[in-house]
């Protein structure tokens, strides 16, 4: 697994419309290894793939404490579309904050 910097905003990857996901292949479960290791150093609790840079509809979430509630998806290419529950995100990651 490899940290990755995450993209912040006015970046232009993050108005695009990602890719869908032609085939879950070697290198897309890397992708998502990378994703989790990312947005667990940033202490994120969600990311999606063009936040590290990666135009590919592909998002991680882990919305519990003791991060035992990893979850991925992916737009699949013919595939069905995936439901995600409304969230509140206590990190957006990709936003520059002040603090």
């Amino acid at each position: 697994m490899t940290l990755r910097k995450v993209v912040e905003y006015p970046d232009p990857i993050l108005k695009q419309v990602a890719k869908e996901v032609a085939a879950v292949s070697a290198d897309v479960i890397a992708i998502i290894d990378d994703m989790f290791e990312t947005m667990y150093a940033e202490k994120g609790a969600g990311l999606a793939a063009n936040q590290i840079g990666v135009d590919l509809q592909i998002f991680v979430m882990d919305m519990t404490d003791d991060r035992s509630g990893a979850r991925e998806y992916l737009g699949l290419a013919g595939g069905p579309a995936r439901f995600i529950p409304d969230f509140t995100s206590p990190v957006l990651l990709g936003i520059p904050t002040t603090s």
